[in-house]
């Protein structure tokens, strides 16, 4: 890259973390979150290995990659251990957002019926987990797990990929012959859930566009992005 094309990447990382931060709200619906999917993609997917956002985030001149503070979603699905199989969970989202006044994390439906002293045990340990998020680095988040459905799991990539690829955000792609493609017609063929009022993939879009906009290092981002004026400031070529 050049100092124009290096300018011109951080600046449009800048305004893309500024507008989630501002237009990802608790108002949002579903089709603003389609339609604006494809910001996820361009700075957390794009690329090969050069995200927009972590190839900013170096260049603007903060080291290493850029991090996000998450409820650890692998162990409020799958319990302590993965003591909960992938199979016996017929549907489970992690959650996380606020949406219309309330916040959702770690719903989860499964397939045999749980003691009293497990469902108990399991409402201790989501709440102490909520209570006590990580931090991750962001390619680490993005390898946790966002949804199961009918025992296949769907990271919190594959559902930035589904939305902006293949449900209309950058592309609409009926096409599932593809190796890779199978886990999305169980998205496809899956039943038909609303989390307050909001289905269910696009509240778990919402989550993830929610926790990377408010994380402290998209704020240090935007903060330094401004004091060097690069948002509202015009690229020529």
């Amino acid at each position: 890259m050049n100092k124009t094309t290096d300018f011109y990447l951080m600046k449009t990382v800048a305004e893309d973390l500024d507008f989630l931060m501002n237009k990802w709200n608790e108002e949002i619906n579903d089709v603003s979150l389609r339609n604006s999917s494809a910001i996820l993609r361009r700075l957390l997917l794009d690329g090969d290995g050069n995200r927009a956002y972590r190839t900013a985030w170096q260049k603007i001149g903060f080291q290493g990659e850029p991090r996000i503070i998450a409820v650890d979603s692998d162990e409020l699905i799958f319990g302590n251990n993965e003591e909960i199989p992938v199979d016996k969970i017929e549907i489970a989202v992690a959650g996380g957002a606020k949406y219309n006044g309330g916040i959702i994390e770690g719903f989860r439906f499964l397939n045999f019926a749980s003691t009293p002293n497990e469902v108990k045990r399991n409402y201790e340990r989501g709440k102490f987990l909520m209570e006590h998020p990580k931090e991750y680095k962001l390619h680490k988040y993005l390898k946790k797990t966002a949804l199961v459905v009918k025992g296949t799991k769907f990271t919190h990539y594959d559902i930035i990929d589904y939305i902006s690829n293949k449900l209309g955000g950058v592309h609409i792609d009926l096409n599932r012959s593809r190796q890779k493609d199978d886990k999305f017609k169980v998205l496809d063929e899956s039943i038909s859930l609303q989390i307050l009022d909001k289905d269910y993939i696009y509240y778990q879009l919402l989550s993830i566009g929610q926790a990377l906009a408010q994380s402290d290092d998209a704020k240090r981002f935007v903060d330094k992005a401004k004091s060097i004026g690069l948002i509202n400031k015009q690229v020529n070529f």
